[in-house]
């Protein structure tokens, strides 16, 4: 009998990595213009593309180097939850995860989108079995919709609850954003831990 809810053993993901120089830029501004503890901003910054948990016959594990620039004009702030797109008085950012979304007419989706279709197009009905194939901007597994983010702040930073004032400041101060590597990694749970398979 279940005595808790169901855990997987196996992921892949697939990231685009912000560069060091950019990441600098984004944790300077977060602590020295807002006051966030440097404990609070997130590290190894990265947009994920695609994430599965199931193994892909035929893809490979890789990291390579790309160089995708987003304009943080067509960037916006939200809170790391479901709904967490619009402000939601059941929804206090000081204590969620947040980061920054990109739209949909930014000029960095259809590479974005190029570099998830190199990896969902290994998805087969024998992998994903009842569930929907992973589309441009559905996913097979995890959330149903795929919103490209990047995860800045950790829960408890103690932001301040506007947002849209932050993303206002935050588009002034930063023009754009580097994503200089793209990694495929796959990972598995052992005792409760994950680890990279050697």
């Amino acid at each position: 009998m279940p005595t808790g809810p169901r855990t997987h053993s196996f992921e892949i993901n697939a990231m685009l990595q912000v560069s060091r120089e950019s990441e600098e830029q984004v944790t300077s501004f977060l602590s020295e213009h807002l006051g966030v503890k440097r404990g609070r901003i997130s590290s190894g910054l990265h947009l994920t593309a695609y994430h599965g948990r199931r193994k892909l016959p035929g893809l490979r594990v890789a990291s390579y180097p790309t160089n995708v620039i987003l304009e943080t004009s067509e960037t916006r702030f939200m809170v790391l939850a479901p709904g967490g797109e619009n402000p939601r008085p059941d929804i206090d950012p000081r204590s969620q995860s947040v980061g920054i979304r990109v739209t949909k007419r930014s000029m960095a989706i259809d590479e974005i989108q190029r570099l998830r279709r190199s990896i969902y197009q290994f998805e087969t009905s024998e992998i994903v079995g009842s569930r929907s194939r992973t589309t441009s901007w559905t996913n097979c597994f995890g959330s149903r919709h795929f919103q490209p983010h990047i995860q800045l702040l950790r829960p408890w930073s103690k932001i301040q609850n506007e947002l849209s004032e932050v993303g206002r400041a935050f588009r002034s101060e930063i023009k754009e954003i580097q994503l200089d590597r793209f990694v495929v990694e796959e990972r598995i749970r052992v005792d409760g831990k994950w680890s990279t398979p050697t």
